[in-house]
Protein backbone atom coordinates (compact mmCIF):
# COMPACT_ATOMS: atom_id res chain seq x y z
CA UNK A 1 0.00 0.00 0.00
CA UNK A 2 3.03 2.24 -0.15
CA UNK A 3 1.80 4.18 -3.18
CA UNK A 4 -1.55 4.92 -1.57
CA UNK A 5 0.19 5.99 1.65
CA UNK A 6 2.35 8.45 -0.24
CA UNK A 7 -0.71 9.82 -2.01
CA UNK A 8 -2.59 10.66 1.12
CA UNK A 9 0.45 11.87 3.02
CA UNK A 10 1.01 14.19 0.07
CA UNK A 11 -2.51 15.46 0.67
CA UNK A 12 -2.16 16.33 4.34
CA UNK A 13 0.56 14.13 5.80
CA UNK A 14 -1.73 12.34 8.23
CA UNK A 15 -0.36 8.82 8.14
CA UNK A 16 -0.01 6.52 11.06
CA UNK A 17 1.55 3.15 10.35
CA UNK A 18 1.18 0.84 13.29
CA UNK A 19 0.64 -2.81 13.97
CA UNK A 20 -2.95 -3.59 13.24
CA UNK A 21 -5.03 -4.92 16.09
CA UNK A 22 -8.24 -6.75 15.43
CA UNK A 23 -11.22 -4.79 16.61
CA UNK A 24 -14.68 -3.83 15.47
CA UNK A 25 -16.47 -6.79 13.93
CA UNK A 26 -16.83 -9.89 16.11
CA UNK A 27 -15.62 -13.28 14.95
CA UNK A 28 -18.16 -14.75 12.57
CA UNK A 29 -19.57 -18.15 13.62
CA UNK A 30 -19.77 -21.06 11.20
CA UNK A 31 -22.77 -22.91 12.61
CA UNK A 32 -25.41 -20.35 11.63
CA UNK A 33 -25.99 -17.49 9.22
CA UNK A 34 -23.01 -15.15 9.45
CA UNK A 35 -23.29 -11.51 10.24
CA UNK A 36 -20.71 -8.80 10.21
CA UNK A 37 -21.04 -6.05 12.77
CA UNK A 38 -19.17 -2.84 12.11
CA UNK A 39 -18.87 0.53 13.80
CA UNK A 40 -21.80 2.80 14.54
CA UNK A 41 -23.82 3.77 11.50
CA UNK A 42 -22.90 0.77 9.33
CA UNK A 43 -25.45 -1.78 8.30
CA UNK A 44 -25.61 -5.39 9.46
CA UNK A 45 -25.47 -7.82 6.57
CA UNK A 46 -26.64 -11.40 6.49
CA UNK A 47 -25.16 -14.13 4.33
CA UNK A 48 -27.62 -16.79 3.26
CA UNK A 49 -26.60 -20.21 4.51
CA UNK A 50 -29.62 -22.18 3.35
CA UNK A 51 -27.54 -24.80 1.50
CA UNK A 52 -24.22 -24.31 3.27
CA UNK A 53 -22.60 -27.35 4.90
CA UNK A 54 -19.87 -26.12 7.24
CA UNK A 55 -18.46 -29.63 7.74
CA UNK A 56 -17.87 -30.03 4.01
CA UNK A 57 -16.45 -26.52 3.73
CA UNK A 58 -14.03 -27.01 6.62
CA UNK A 59 -12.75 -30.14 4.90
CA UNK A 60 -11.80 -28.01 1.90
CA UNK A 61 -10.34 -24.90 3.56
CA UNK A 62 -10.34 -23.01 6.84
CA UNK A 63 -13.45 -20.85 6.47
CA UNK A 64 -12.90 -19.17 9.83
CA UNK A 65 -9.38 -18.11 8.86
CA UNK A 66 -10.61 -16.89 5.48
CA UNK A 67 -13.21 -14.70 7.15
CA UNK A 68 -10.70 -13.46 9.73
CA UNK A 69 -8.27 -12.46 6.97
CA UNK A 70 -10.96 -10.47 5.19
CA UNK A 71 -11.98 -8.87 8.45
CA UNK A 72 -8.35 -7.91 9.08
CA UNK A 73 -8.36 -5.90 5.84
CA UNK A 74 -11.49 -4.07 7.02
CA UNK A 75 -9.92 -3.37 10.41
CA UNK A 76 -6.78 -2.01 8.74
CA UNK A 77 -8.91 0.40 6.76
CA UNK A 78 -10.87 1.43 9.84
CA UNK A 79 -7.63 2.03 11.74
CA UNK A 80 -6.18 4.13 8.92
CA UNK A 81 -9.33 6.19 8.66
CA UNK A 82 -9.36 6.78 12.40
CA UNK A 83 -5.69 7.63 12.88
CA UNK A 84 -4.33 8.65 9.50
CA UNK A 85 -6.80 10.22 7.11
CA UNK A 86 -8.22 12.75 9.48
CA UNK A 87 -8.64 16.47 9.98
CA UNK A 88 -7.21 16.16 13.49
CA UNK A 89 -3.55 17.15 13.49
CA UNK A 90 -0.99 15.33 15.63
CA UNK A 91 2.75 14.51 15.59
CA UNK A 92 1.74 11.03 14.39
CA UNK A 93 1.55 12.52 10.90
CA UNK A 94 5.34 12.12 10.69
CA UNK A 95 5.38 8.43 11.61
CA UNK A 96 5.09 7.24 8.03
CA UNK A 97 7.91 9.39 6.69
CA UNK A 98 10.74 6.91 6.32
CA UNK A 99 14.44 7.64 6.10
CA UNK A 100 17.00 5.18 4.81
CA UNK A 101 19.91 4.86 7.21
CA UNK A 102 22.39 2.26 6.08
CA UNK A 103 20.46 -0.89 5.30
CA UNK A 104 17.29 -0.06 7.21
CA UNK A 105 14.48 2.45 7.19
CA UNK A 106 13.51 4.44 10.25
CA UNK A 107 10.49 6.60 10.98
CA UNK A 108 10.97 10.35 11.07
CA UNK A 109 8.83 10.42 14.19
CA UNK A 110 11.29 8.14 15.97
CA UNK A 111 14.48 10.11 15.30
CA UNK A 112 13.38 13.74 15.67
CA UNK A 113 12.23 15.60 18.75
CA UNK A 114 8.93 17.11 17.63
CA UNK A 115 7.27 20.19 19.10
CA UNK A 116 4.06 21.90 18.06
CA UNK A 117 3.88 25.70 18.00
CA UNK A 118 0.68 27.21 16.65
CA UNK A 119 0.37 25.98 13.06
CA UNK A 120 3.96 24.77 12.87
CA UNK A 121 5.86 21.65 13.83
CA UNK A 122 9.49 21.97 14.89
CA UNK A 123 11.61 18.88 14.19
CA UNK A 124 14.85 18.93 16.17
CA UNK A 125 17.68 16.70 14.92
CA UNK A 126 20.31 17.79 17.46
CA UNK A 127 20.78 14.18 18.60
CA UNK A 128 21.23 12.93 15.03
CA UNK A 129 22.39 15.86 12.85
CA UNK A 130 23.53 13.52 10.07
CA UNK A 131 19.87 12.70 9.39
CA UNK A 132 18.75 16.30 8.86
CA UNK A 133 19.43 16.36 5.12
CA UNK A 134 17.78 12.96 4.48
CA UNK A 135 14.79 14.15 6.51
CA UNK A 136 14.47 17.25 4.33
CA UNK A 137 14.53 15.11 1.20
CA UNK A 138 11.89 12.78 2.63
CA UNK A 139 9.62 15.67 3.62
CA UNK A 140 9.93 17.30 0.20
CA UNK A 141 9.12 14.01 -1.50
CA UNK A 142 6.16 13.05 0.67
CA UNK A 143 4.24 16.18 1.59
CA UNK A 144 2.77 19.40 0.30
CA UNK A 145 4.34 21.20 3.23
CA UNK A 146 7.26 23.54 2.66
CA UNK A 147 9.86 22.45 5.21
CA UNK A 148 12.39 25.09 6.23
CA UNK A 149 15.87 23.99 7.34
CA UNK A 150 17.75 26.00 9.96
CA UNK A 151 20.85 24.27 11.28
CA UNK A 152 19.71 20.97 12.80
CA UNK A 153 16.06 22.04 12.95
CA UNK A 154 13.33 21.65 10.35
CA UNK A 155 10.19 23.76 10.58
CA UNK A 156 7.08 22.38 8.91
CA UNK A 157 4.04 24.61 8.46
CA UNK A 158 0.63 22.97 8.55
CA UNK A 159 -1.56 24.14 5.65
CA UNK A 160 -5.01 25.57 6.22
CA UNK A 161 -7.74 22.97 6.04
CA UNK A 162 -9.35 24.34 2.89
CA UNK A 163 -12.06 22.60 0.92
CA UNK A 164 -9.41 21.67 -1.63
CA UNK A 165 -7.40 19.87 1.05
CA UNK A 166 -10.55 18.16 2.34
CA UNK A 167 -11.40 16.95 -1.17
CA UNK A 168 -7.87 15.66 -1.62
CA UNK A 169 -8.20 13.75 1.64
CA UNK A 170 -11.40 12.18 0.30
CA UNK A 171 -9.48 11.06 -2.79
CA UNK A 172 -6.88 9.54 -0.50
CA UNK A 173 -9.61 7.78 1.48
CA UNK A 174 -10.93 6.31 -1.78
CA UNK A 175 -7.47 5.11 -2.76
CA UNK A 176 -6.95 3.36 0.58
CA UNK A 177 -10.45 1.87 0.37
CA UNK A 178 -9.53 0.40 -3.00
CA UNK A 179 -6.39 -1.10 -1.45
CA UNK A 180 -8.58 -2.75 1.19
CA UNK A 181 -10.79 -4.21 -1.53
CA UNK A 182 -7.72 -5.57 -3.31
CA UNK A 183 -6.63 -7.18 -0.05
CA UNK A 184 -10.05 -8.77 0.44
CA UNK A 185 -10.06 -10.08 -3.13
CA UNK A 186 -6.59 -11.54 -2.66
CA UNK A 187 -7.94 -13.49 0.32
CA UNK A 188 -10.86 -14.58 -1.85
CA UNK A 189 -8.51 -15.77 -4.57
CA UNK A 190 -6.50 -17.84 -2.12
CA UNK A 191 -9.72 -19.45 -0.94
CA UNK A 192 -10.85 -20.20 -4.49
CA UNK A 193 -7.43 -21.71 -5.24
CA UNK A 194 -7.80 -24.01 -2.22
CA UNK A 195 -11.18 -25.17 -3.53
CA UNK A 196 -9.73 -25.89 -6.98
CA UNK A 197 -7.00 -28.02 -5.42
CA UNK A 198 -9.68 -30.14 -3.74
CA UNK A 199 -12.01 -30.52 -6.71
CA UNK A 200 -10.95 -34.12 -7.38
CA UNK A 201 -11.69 -35.04 -3.78
CA UNK A 202 -15.14 -33.46 -3.49
CA UNK A 203 -18.26 -33.35 -5.60
CA UNK A 204 -18.94 -30.59 -8.11
CA UNK A 205 -21.91 -29.42 -6.06
CA UNK A 206 -19.84 -29.18 -2.89
CA UNK A 207 -17.12 -27.24 -4.69
CA UNK A 208 -19.70 -24.82 -6.08
CA UNK A 209 -21.28 -24.45 -2.63
CA UNK A 210 -17.97 -23.45 -1.04
CA UNK A 211 -17.09 -21.11 -3.93
CA UNK A 212 -20.48 -19.39 -3.65
CA UNK A 213 -20.00 -18.99 0.07
CA UNK A 214 -16.54 -17.46 -0.40
CA UNK A 215 -18.03 -15.03 -2.91
CA UNK A 216 -20.80 -14.12 -0.45
CA UNK A 217 -18.21 -13.35 2.23
CA UNK A 218 -16.24 -11.28 -0.26
CA UNK A 219 -19.28 -9.27 -1.33
CA UNK A 220 -20.18 -8.53 2.28
CA UNK A 221 -16.73 -7.33 3.28
CA UNK A 222 -16.40 -5.23 0.12
CA UNK A 223 -19.74 -3.62 0.92
CA UNK A 224 -18.53 -2.95 4.45
CA UNK A 225 -15.45 -1.03 3.28
CA UNK A 226 -17.64 0.93 0.86
CA UNK A 227 -19.79 1.98 3.79
CA UNK A 228 -16.70 2.97 5.79
CA UNK A 229 -15.60 5.12 2.85
CA UNK A 230 -18.99 6.78 2.62
CA UNK A 231 -18.93 7.59 6.33
CA UNK A 232 -15.34 8.89 6.23
CA UNK A 233 -15.99 11.05 3.15
CA UNK A 234 -18.93 12.69 4.86
CA UNK A 235 -16.80 13.36 7.94
CA UNK A 236 -13.92 14.86 5.95
CA UNK A 237 -16.13 17.25 4.01
CA UNK A 238 -17.92 18.61 7.07
CA UNK A 239 -16.62 22.04 8.07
Amino acid sequence: MAVAFQKYFSAFSFILRSSWSKQGSPTLPLSFARYYASKKGLKRKKISQASFDSDVAEGVLDIGKLSDNMETEVNKLRQEYRNCITTRISPAMFDNIKLTTGKRKVSLGNIAAIQNKDDKYILDFTSSPNLTSPAMRALNENSIFSPLLEGNTITVTVPRLTMEVRETLVKSAKAVCEEAKIGIRRVRQRGMNDVRKQKKAISQDDARMVENYIQSLTDNYVEQVDELLQEKSKELLQR
